[in-house]
């Protein structure tokens, strides 16, 4: 997953926010005191960063339900999958976040209705298997000519992809992926039927 702010300004004050606000042990404080889903996500970051395990996943959770509850579905996930990296062991663990995919409308959005059609142990397995990776501005994901192996969802910001092999010099082989598009491969999980034994 792609989360790439187009203001790096902003990605900065955001995190001055809550580095200067908050003293290292009261990180989980200032995250549990807020309704805003980033500051959140960011005071999980630093708690799972200082091995706080059960307080970071407190916070994925609550910031999950956020962005969830305003239809931010692709920023939902990646911070459930953040959780997931976390903890290892927990009944139910993608139980909430396929419980609110089952309340969101697609709205025709495909990276929404990719997740919203999946059965409860393929959304499990994928989010098991998400990398969230934040991209600063003007970097390059990919190389142009690079095989495509994997799938790119992106969360926030914008990403240039270039969609012919002439370069990225033409404009006209520029595409400006927003929030909620995606680019690269998925192959489908395959549903077979289990083989008869005689």
């Amino acid at each position: 997953m792609v989360d790439s702010h187009s203001n790096k300004e902003f990605d900065e004050k955001a995190a001055d926010r809550v580095n200067e606000a908050a003293p290292k042990d009261s990180a989980g404080l200032l995250g549990a005191g807020s309704d805003d889903p980033l500051t959140i996500k960011q005071a999980a970051d630093e708690l799972s960063k200082q091995k706080q395990v059960k307080q970071a996943a407190e916070l994925y959770r609550k910031a999950m339900q956020l962005y969830a509850e305003s239809g931010k579905i692709l920023s939902a996930i990646a911070v459930k999958a953040r959780e997931l990296k976390i903890i290892k062991r927990a009944p139910n663990k993608a139980r909430d976040i396929y419980n609110a995919l089952r309340t969101i409308a697609a709205n025709n959005i495909p990276s929404y209705e990719f997740f919203t059609k999946m059965s409860y142990d393929e959304l499990l397995s994928i989010l098991q298997a998400l990398e969230v990776e934040v991209f600063p501005p003007d970097s390059i994901v990919k190389q142009p000519g690079d095989t495509e192996a994997d799938l790119y969802f992106v969360v926030s910001g914008t990403l240039q992809e270039t969609v012919s092999p002439g370069g990225a010099e033409n404009p006209d082989n520029q595409v400006t992926l927003i929030e909620n598009a995606f680019t690269g491969i998925f192959i489908p999980l395959k549903r077979t039927k289990p083989a008869l034994a005689c």
